[in-house]
């Protein structure tokens, strides 16, 4: 009888290494995959038709951690869920990416590690070292106690950026260095034609904003009048919205192709490409590395809500790609390169 083997896939970045190890025990192993939180990831997978066991989509529902009831409420369903996906799983191996920012992956992952073995395949989670860890005060303190009521689990909040942070080293779990399979991103890839002409094409990375991270006012503005440009000196704009949050609307009057969310940027096979541009999104980083598209994070023609946060996220782009994303220095500097 086959073995099973639970992928708990947490974010779109995720995806490369879920399908690896999809192709790796596809053949010897029973295999299911729960996607938390991110139900374009759930999409794409679910499009891929893969001889699953099960393929399930867990979303976040709590809407304020201010409302009792509602907490009393989300920690029925994740009691519920467990005793519906995870509560009988014996002899199983579990996979997991992330141990930042997720407190429901984290629950199961607690009830799962008592009868199975847990493996944290981190490939990300390297950023949190580029945030300064912080003393437990009064209101992480209150913070930490909702937590563990919603979860039974006691995390950690050092990074105030990243909270919750599962102490996984609690529960006997094995962090092993994740591999891809290179040759996924050929069998699952998702070809765009786009109509040839003379003009150049950029794929645009693009979001609406997101408060906590930018000054909102000034971002729509910024990311309207990048796109302008694009425009104003010939380009074929073509644009991959964020997963979770989609595209703004405010610029789809430029767009001369718009790529479904749902797919993964590392999935794309566009011919024809000049350039491949962005603000933060981790997709930079595979163009950069993986291509010989020239790559360019937008980071320093934008506003954010902390003066600390335009270094950190370039550490993080250079981190991720070896250093091989480049960074325009001001607006006039990116449309003197669009401009040649």
């Amino acid at each position: 009888m086959k073995s099973k083997i639970i992928i708990f896939c947490q974010a779109p970045a995720d995806i490369p290494h879920v399908l690896s190890l999809y192709e790796k025990y596809k053949d010897e192993k029973i295999i299911s995959i729960f996607v938390v939180n991110v139900e374009n990831v759930f999409k794409f997978i679910k499009s891929l038709d893969l001889h699953l066991d099960s393929l399930v989509f867990i979303p976040y529902t709590l809407k304020s951690f201010k409302n009792s009831f509602q907490i009393f409420v989300e920690r029925k369903r994740i009691i519920n869920l467990k005793k519906q996906y995870f509560n009988s799983v014996v002899d199983t191996d579990v996979y997991f990416f992330s141990r930042f920012e997720d407190w429901l992956t984290s629950s199961f992952l607690k009830s799962l590690s008592k009868r199975n073995t847990i493996y944290y395949l981190d490939h990300y989670d390297f950023s949190s070292e580029l945030f300064n860890k912080h003393k437990l005060t009064f209101k992480t303190f209150i913070m930490k106690v909702i937590f563990y009521i919603l979860t039974d689990v006691s995390f950690k909040l050092e990074i105030i950026e990243k909270i919750p942070e599962f102490n996984y080293l609690n529960y006997k779990i094995e962090r092993k260095i994740p591999e891809i399979n290179p040759e996924i991103f050929h069998k699952y890839q998702y070809e765009i034609d786009i109509e040839k002409n003379e003009k150049p094409i950029v794929l645009f990375f693009i979001m609406p904003c997101e408060a906590s991270i930018y000054d909102c006012e000034s971002h729509d503005k910024i990311q309207f009048r990048v796109i302008h440009s694009f425009k104003k000196y010939g380009w074929n704009v073509v644009v991959k919205g964020h997963p979770r949050l989609g595209v703004p609307e405010n610029i789809m009057s430029m767009v001369d192709v718009q790529i479904p969310s749902y797919i993964p940027a590392e999935f794309l096979q566009i011919k024809d490409v000049q350039m491949c541009s962005g603000i933060i999104t981790a997709a930079l980083a595979h163009f950069a590395r993986n291509t010989k598209i020239k790559t360019y994070s937008l980071i320093n023609l934008f506003q954010f809500k902390k003066s600390t946060s335009a270094k950190l996220y370039k550490d993080y782009l250079s981190g991720l790609s070896g250093n091989q994303v480049v960074f325009f220095e001001s607006f006039s500097d990116f449309e003197n390169n669009i401009k040649n």
